[in-house]
Protein backbone atom coordinates (compact mmCIF):
# COMPACT_ATOMS: atom_id res chain seq x y z
CA UNK A 1 0.00 0.00 0.00
CA UNK A 2 1.22 3.62 -0.78
CA UNK A 3 0.99 6.14 2.03
CA UNK A 4 -2.40 7.62 0.42
CA UNK A 5 -3.77 4.13 0.25
CA UNK A 6 -2.70 3.71 4.26
CA UNK A 7 -4.29 7.08 5.22
CA UNK A 8 -7.49 6.13 3.99
CA UNK A 9 -7.49 2.76 5.90
CA UNK A 10 -6.28 4.62 8.91
CA UNK A 11 -8.94 7.39 8.60
CA UNK A 12 -11.76 4.30 8.01
CA UNK A 13 -10.73 2.33 10.78
CA UNK A 14 -10.94 5.93 13.02
CA UNK A 15 -14.06 6.47 11.92
CA UNK A 16 -15.21 3.14 12.79
CA UNK A 17 -13.84 3.42 16.58
CA UNK A 18 -15.86 6.31 17.20
CA UNK A 19 -18.52 4.87 16.02
CA UNK A 20 -18.32 2.45 18.54
CA UNK A 21 -17.33 4.78 21.24
CA UNK A 22 -20.73 6.92 20.20
CA UNK A 23 -22.15 3.51 20.34
CA UNK A 24 -21.56 2.72 23.45
CA UNK A 25 -22.44 5.95 24.74
CA UNK A 26 -26.03 5.15 24.25
CA UNK A 27 -25.66 2.61 27.43
CA UNK A 28 -23.94 4.61 29.86
CA UNK A 29 -27.56 5.52 31.08
CA UNK A 30 -30.61 4.03 31.41
CA UNK A 31 -31.92 3.46 27.46
CA UNK A 32 -35.06 2.63 26.16
CA UNK A 33 -36.36 -0.75 24.00
CA UNK A 34 -37.29 1.63 21.26
CA UNK A 35 -33.29 3.16 21.59
CA UNK A 36 -32.02 -0.42 21.48
CA UNK A 37 -34.47 -1.36 18.31
CA UNK A 38 -33.10 2.23 16.63
CA UNK A 39 -29.56 1.43 16.50
CA UNK A 40 -30.09 -0.75 13.11
CA UNK A 41 -29.04 -4.23 12.40
CA UNK A 42 -25.63 -3.76 12.10
CA UNK A 43 -24.97 -2.53 15.75
CA UNK A 44 -27.14 -5.12 17.00
CA UNK A 45 -25.71 -7.87 15.16
CA UNK A 46 -21.92 -6.35 16.07
CA UNK A 47 -23.29 -6.01 20.48
CA UNK A 48 -24.65 -10.03 19.66
CA UNK A 49 -21.59 -10.94 18.64
CA UNK A 50 -19.63 -9.80 21.57
CA UNK A 51 -21.97 -10.96 23.67
CA UNK A 52 -22.30 -14.26 22.76
CA UNK A 53 -18.21 -14.31 22.95
CA UNK A 54 -18.40 -12.78 26.43
CA UNK A 55 -20.77 -15.17 27.57
CA UNK A 56 -18.11 -17.81 26.49
CA UNK A 57 -15.56 -16.34 28.37
CA UNK A 58 -17.71 -16.58 31.38
CA UNK A 59 -18.45 -19.85 30.79
CA UNK A 60 -14.80 -20.88 30.58
CA UNK A 61 -14.09 -18.69 33.74
CA UNK A 62 -17.06 -21.23 36.08
CA UNK A 63 -15.72 -23.99 35.11
CA UNK A 64 -12.35 -22.90 36.05
CA UNK A 65 -13.51 -21.19 39.14
CA UNK A 66 -11.94 -22.61 42.48
CA UNK A 67 -13.94 -21.02 45.03
CA UNK A 68 -17.73 -20.05 45.76
CA UNK A 69 -17.52 -16.41 46.03
CA UNK A 70 -15.71 -16.10 42.40
CA UNK A 71 -18.29 -18.97 41.15
CA UNK A 72 -21.18 -16.76 42.27
CA UNK A 73 -19.61 -13.82 40.59
CA UNK A 74 -18.99 -15.33 37.35
CA UNK A 75 -22.61 -16.89 37.45
CA UNK A 76 -24.05 -13.31 38.24
CA UNK A 77 -22.00 -11.68 35.31
CA UNK A 78 -23.63 -14.51 33.04
CA UNK A 79 -27.06 -13.84 34.11
CA UNK A 80 -26.83 -10.44 33.30
CA UNK A 81 -25.02 -11.22 30.36
CA UNK A 82 -27.58 -13.48 29.17
CA UNK A 83 -30.09 -11.19 30.03
CA UNK A 84 -28.67 -8.37 27.99
CA UNK A 85 -28.25 -11.11 24.86
CA UNK A 86 -31.91 -11.68 25.16
CA UNK A 87 -32.85 -8.17 24.83
CA UNK A 88 -30.91 -7.58 21.75
CA UNK A 89 -31.89 -10.21 20.35
CA UNK A 90 -36.00 -9.46 21.00
CA UNK A 91 -34.25 -6.02 18.85
CA UNK A 92 -32.91 -8.15 16.29
CA UNK A 93 -36.63 -9.80 15.77
CA UNK A 94 -38.49 -6.66 15.96
CA UNK A 95 -36.30 -4.87 13.68
CA UNK A 96 -37.12 -8.19 10.93
CA UNK A 97 -40.50 -8.47 11.71
CA UNK A 98 -40.86 -4.65 10.91
CA UNK A 99 -38.77 -4.91 7.62
CA UNK A 100 -41.64 -7.93 6.84
CA UNK A 101 -44.31 -5.35 7.12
Amino acid sequence: MNKHERNAVEVALTTHIDSLIDLRSYFELPIEFDTIVGLGDWALKLIKTHLEYEIEGINECILDSDDNEEYNYFNDLLDCQYGALKLINKAIKYNKIKKER
